[in-house]
């Protein structure tokens, strides 16, 4: 008699190798034609096809247990869930030990949320920090851009300042994936950060402005706020002219 749970367990197992490694195939050929990719890395395509591979052996044996009718004893319906486990051990713990888990997009957002942060301790009651050279130093801390561009990481962002803005920018010009625009105000009060990259909703196309459902992320420095002149204590009047109190319980005067 087949034992319909370990073909159910097989056809899952290999739904699921299909997808992630059929997936990976399809990431990396999509990858090396697209101006932008919204990977950190190149997936294994070595590793990949070898589990592809692997979950067609697997899923051709379950195939013929079925169709031969083979009971529970037949060592072919091992072969799945044994292909599964190890490729998938192996995967998380060796070939993918590097990759995040995290999408470019929240990555893009986190970079220009600290960037926003330490610019405006950079900033002055007067105005917004607008020297290139330091708020490079605070972009060279963010580490390698999330995106692959022409399938070759971007190794890190790079920084666009601009002057006498009225907002923030709002189209990428000529800045390239990985590129976070600084956008001063013609006052100087404040200043806006936009990343050039891909939006939130596609993995692979030319570069844009990133966003949310049509929204560009957007953060905002502005200049310190004076501090306030300090209150003066209260004076203390001298001992002599303080008043006297009695205590009703200590008896009469």
């Amino acid at each position: 008699m087949i034992p319909r749970v370990a073909v159910a367990v097989n056809v899952a197992c290999f739904a699921l190798l299909a997808w992630l490694y059929g997936g990976d195939l399809s990431d990396a050929a999509r990858a090396s034609s697209s101006e932008v990719a919204a990977l950190s890395a190149m997936p294994s395509v070595a590793y990949a096809g070898a589990m592809v591979v692997l979950a067609a052996v697997g899923g051709g044996l379950t195939g013929v247990g079925v169709f031969t009718k083979r009971d529970r004893a037949w060592k072919g319906y091992r072969v799945m869930p044994i292909v599964t486990l190890v490729g998938l051990f192996v995967d998380v713990l060796i070939v993918s030990v590097d990759k995040t888990p995290f999408p470019s997009s929240q990555r893009a957002a986190v970079a220009i949320q600290l960037v926003e942060q330490r610019a405006g301790e950079l900033a002055s009651p007067e105005s917004v920090p607008t020297d290139g050279a330091k708020l490079q130093e605070i972009v060279d801390e963010l580490g390698p851009a999330p995106w692959l561009v022409k399938a070759q990481p971007v190794p890190k962002w790079t920084l666009q300042v601009e002057q006498g803005c009225a907002g923030p920018r709002l189209d990428r010009g000529s800045a390239g994936a990985g590129t976070l625009i600084y956008c001063v105000s013609a006052d100087r009060s404040q200043a806006w950060i936009t990343a050039v990259g891909l939006p939130r909703e596609e993995r692979f196309g030319a570069p844009q402005l990133v966003s949310s459902d049509g929204q560009p992320l957007v953060g905002v420095v502005q200049k310190r706020v004076a501090d306030e002149a300090p209150v003066p204590p209260p004076e203390e009047l001298p001992a002599e002219e303080l008043p006297m109190y009695f205590d009703t319980d200590a008896g009469n005067l």
